[in-house]
């Protein structure tokens, strides 16, 4: 948990050196993305395309907000999760306006300090809303298959959100999905979790 994450929670783009990142549509891992960008903590968050297509492979999808850039801000129809400039956490469905707008001088800038897409808003006012959010999101930013095989799949999981006095929570469950093995949790698990 964190108290007060403004400057000291951020979402950064993948990649192990300079110029690397979405628009490279850079492939890297936690751990190189982490020691480039000198992180204490941190985990993966977003989605990505992991085909081996050579014209969409490491696609950044989503919205997608770091250092109070706009580095994608498509509008898809996923939860998001944000920290605003001011300090305060933003959970849910977002305007594409509030995510990205053209300043004075026609650059681009953002309302959000951070913020990163998910697929399926997991807790709601203190509910499981995994059922709900599932019939309202756009599948395509997740390979995994269908939406429902997305929240029923036992595999690794990363959340994020806030408890009610306003401390970040991240939360990882390690697991694997390959063959028969099978080892994490669905996101009916996750939202009691988060809970």
């Amino acid at each position: 948990m964190i108290s007060n994450p403004v400057g000291r929670f951020r979402a950064k783009q993948p990649g192990s050196a300079a110029g690397q990142g979405c628009d490279s549509r850079t492939l890297s891992t936690v751990a190189s993305t982490s020691s480039f960008q000198k992180c204490r903590v941190s985990t993966n968050a977003g989605f990505f395309d992991p085909s081996d297509s050579p014209t969409t492979r490491g696609t950044c999808y989503g919205n997608f907000v770091s250092g109070g850039v706009p580095v994608r801000a498509p509008g898809t129809q996923n939860a998001n999760f944000g920290l605003l400039k001011n300090g305060s956490f933003v959970v849910g469905y977002i305007p594409t306006d509030m995510i990205v707008k053209k300043d004075e001088n026609g650059q681009l800038s953002s309302e959000f300090e951070t913020l990163v897409s998910g697929v399926v808003m997991l807790v709601k006012d203190g509910h499981n809303f995994v059922e709900v959010s599932g019939t309202l999101e756009d599948s395509s930013t997740q390979t995994t298959g269908s939406m429902r095989t997305f929240i029923d799949v036992v595999t690794a999981r990363t959340a994020i959100g806030h408890d009610r006095n306003g401390k970040l929570l991240l939360f990882v469950v390690d697991g694997t999905n390959r063959g028969n093995f099978r080892r994490g949790v669905d996101l009916n698990t996750l939202a009691k979790l988060m809970i």
